[in-house]
C-alpha cells in the first residue's frame, strides 16, 4: 500500500496547539496556540487506530524544544485553522459539562 502525505519540512515555521491535561491526564479544552519551528517528525503504523500516525516535534522560534510531540492535526500554518479547531473542541465540551 502507497500513501501520500503532506508534511512540513523541518524548520518550517508553523503554529502549534499545547493542549493542557485535565486531572485524569485527558487532554483539556485548556490550550495555547504558539508560533513554532518544525525540529523533526515522527511517522509510525499505530496497531490500535490501523493507520499511519504522523506527530511533529516542535521548537519555539529561539530554539528551545517543546519536550514533547505534537499530533499532525494541532500543527498548521495557518493560524485561523487552529483557532476553528479548538472552537470545535470547545463547544463540543460545553455541551458535555455537568454530565
Amino acid at each position: 500500500m502507497k500513501s501520500n502525505y503532506e508534511l512540513y519540512e523541518l524548520n518550517s515555521q508553523v503554529y502549534g496547539i499545547s493542549r493542557h491535561s485535565n486531572s485524569d491526564g485527558k487532554p483539556g479544552d485548556h490550550c495555547a496556540i504558539y508560533d513554532a519551528i518544525v525540529e523533526s517528525i515522527s511517522i509510525h503504523y499505530d496497531d490500535k487506530l490501523q493507520s499511519m500516525v504522523v506527530e511533529y516535534w516542535l521548537k519555539t522560534p529561539d530554539g528551545q524544544s517543546w519536550g514533547d510531540s505534537c499530533p499532525q492535526g494541532d500543527v498548521s500554518d495557518n493560524f485561523d485553522e487552529l483557532i476553528n479547531k479548538m472552537r470545535g473542541v470547545w463547544r463540543l465540551n460545553s455541551n458535555t459539562f455537568g454530565d
